[in-house]
């Protein structure tokens, strides 16, 4: 291999790959890495590009041992690498270009568009919006979850993003009341944060205002906006915050139950 084409693999962030003759396009170290993940991973697209046309495997999931296997590790593929760390650009070529599969799933069943709202280093919250549009625009499975059970809605209202809760209520295809491993809906969420906005998209929609205790939760933080907008969608009070305003109330009655 010429100096050209080992100028094009490049150094990525400190790591320099230097194909030995012979040595496989789709080798991977201990980790599991591959040339092409490490690539997508740091953004280089000429290097993306070089491996792409030597045979480099787009959709080749991370490889681990027995140990990491039985703890639900490795999986990922370069377009998660490269959604993870916010390149939009490696994102977009990867799938227009690359024809990369959206929707292979790491070993926690987390695709591409989950592995976009993983926080990173490199990235911020503004970078992570084109990614997740982008592969909404192209199809990408909106139903997965991350490690903790979150949807994809979830995920959107804990980012505090309006633009990318409509965009994915309006594909139609998510659960607006999907809970998480604790029990937390996505307008459990937006009330408990006070996202207003965000709640009363949620509400409009349908979202179900009888789950969780919103009233008791909007009560304790002396929130009368947000209590204001969940009453009229059938949100009550629930039996230990009736308790507490009966006790407020009839201090007297409860005095001589006592």
């Amino acid at each position: 291999m010429g100096a050209a084409e080992l100028a094009a693999l490049g150094a990525w962030g400190g790591t320099c790959y230097c194909f030995r003759e012979g040595s496989k396009i789709n080798e991977y170290d201990d980790n599991g890495f591959t040339a092409f993940m490490e690539a997508a991973g740091y953004g280089n697209e000429d290097a993306l590009r070089f491996l792409y046309n030597n045979g480099a495997d787009v959709n080749l999931r991370r490889v681990v041992n027995e140990e990491k296997r039985t703890l639900n590790k490795g999986g990922a593929t370069a377009l998660m690498d490269a959604a993870r760390e916010g390149h939009l650009s490696v994102v977009n070529m990867l799938v227009s270009e690359m024809k990369a599969d959206m929707n292979i799933c790491d070993n926690q069943d987390r695709n591409a568009l989950i592995y976009a709202f993983l926080p990173s280093d490199n990235k911020t919250r503004e970078s992570i919006l084109p990614i997740v549009h982008f592969l909404l625009d192209c199809g990408v499975d909106v139903n997965r979850r991350d490690e903790h059970g979150k949807t994809t809605l979830i995920l959107a209202v804990e980012m505090q993003s309006l633009d990318l809760v409509k965009a994915l209520l309006e594909k139609n295809e998510v659960d607006i009341n999907d809970a998480d491993r604790e029990g937390k809906t996505a307008l459990m969420i937006a009330v408990e944060k006070n996202y207003y906005e965000i709640a009363k998209l949620l509400c409009e929609r349908g979202a179900r205002t009888d789950l969780g205790d919103l009233i008791g939760i909007v009560n304790r933080k002396y929130n009368k906006k947000m209590a204001d907008l969940l009453h009229p969608y059938g949100a009550n009070a629930g039996p230990i915050e009736n308790l507490l305003r009966d006790l407020i109330q009839h201090p007297f009655f409860w005095s001589k139950q006592m």
